[in-house]
C-alpha cells in the first residue's frame, strides 16, 4: 500500500510539474530565466526531445511561494538517494529529504488526505495518514465506513 500512495503522489506531483511547463518570454541569454530545455544554452535547447524542466547540473530545484521554501527536489545523490522530494510549510535552510517524498511541518499536525467523489473533500472527509503536533503517528479513516486491509 504504501508503495501505491508513493506512486500516486509521484504522478500527481509529475503531472502538475508538466503543467507547469510554459515557453519563456524571456531574453535567452539571460541566465536566471527558466527555459523549457532547462537552464544551460548548449548543447540543450528548447523543444524536441529537451522539452525538460529543471537544471542540467546536479543541484536542487527550490519552489517558493510568499518568499518561503514550500517545496525541494534533491538532484544530489546517486541510486535510491537521486531525486528524492521535500515539502513542507517553511522547509528550514539546508533540510535534506531522508525518503523518497518527505513531509515536513514546523508546527502542528503533519497529514497526507485522500478524497475523491464520493467522499467529498471538506475537513471531515476522505482517509488521512500522518503525524499530530507531539508525533504521534495516526490513521483515520474520515468516513462512516469500516477501513479495510487488501492484499494484492
Amino acid at each position: 500500500m504504501s508503495k501505491k500512495i508513493t506512486m500516486l503522489i509521484s504522478a500527481l506531483f509529475i503531472g502538475g510539474l508538466m503543467y507547469a511547463q510554459q515557453n519563456s518570454t524571456g531574453n535567452p541569454g539571460n541566465s536566471s530565466d527558466w527555459r523549457r530545455g532547462g537552464n544551460l544554452i548548449a548543447p540543450f535547447g528548447q523543444g524536441g526531445s529537451n522539452n525538460i524542466f529543471g537544471t542540467m547540473w546536479n543541484s536542487p530545484i527550490y519552489t517558493y511561494t510568499n518568499g518561503i521554501n514550500r517545496m525541494t527536489i534533491f538532484g544530489f545523490g546517486t541510486g535510491n538517494n537521486a531525486g528524492r522530494v521535500a515539502m513542507g510549510n517553511n522547509l528550514p535552510a539546508n533540510f535534506i529529504a531522508r525518503s523518497r517524498l518527505h513531509l515536513h511541518q514546523n508546527f502542528g499536525n503533519n497529514n497526507i488526505r485522500f478524497t475523491n467523489n464520493t467522499t467529498n473533500a471538506l475537513a471531515s472527509d476522505g482517509f488521512q495518514i500522518g503525524i499530530n503536533k507531539f508525533g504521534v503517528a495516526q490513521v483515520r479513516q474520515r468516513e462512516n465506513l469500516a477501513p479495510t486491509l487488501k492484499k494484492g
